[in-house]
């Protein structure tokens, strides 16, 4: 959650440069909280990414790159995937769907 984001961010002393990958936007405020208050600059002692953030640069006051899952890719390509499994054409439920990665949204 959000807050749990924050405390984590939070307890990172590392005088080391900092990597964070987030497993969906939720983290975006607090991330985006760290870096203010730490004064870090995103690509030179700071790096975040995450999966379907929509905040814009503006809101949060910086902007992040992030991998945008499609609900709509990801619906269409199960249907078709269960639907083959039925009918046999398909033995195996493994499928790769390719995630688009945005940079720098603003």
């Amino acid at each position: 959650s959000w807050d749990h984001a924050g405390a984590a961010l939070e307890a990172v002393t590392s005088p080391h440069p900092l990597a964070v990958v987030s497993a969906s936007g939720h983290a975006s405020p607090s991330v985006a909280a760290l870096v203010r208050r730490r004064n870090l600059t995103p690509g030179t002692d700071f790096w975040y990414t995450g999966f379907d953030d929509e905040d814009p640069a503006g809101r949060l006051g910086i902007a992040f790159s992030t991998f945008r899952q499609r609900p709509a890719i990801l619906g269409e390509t199960a249907a078709t995937v269960l639907a083959e499994l039925i009918d046999g054409t398909r033995e195996s439920a493994r499928e790769a769907i390719p995630v688009p990665f945005v940079e720098g949204i603003s």
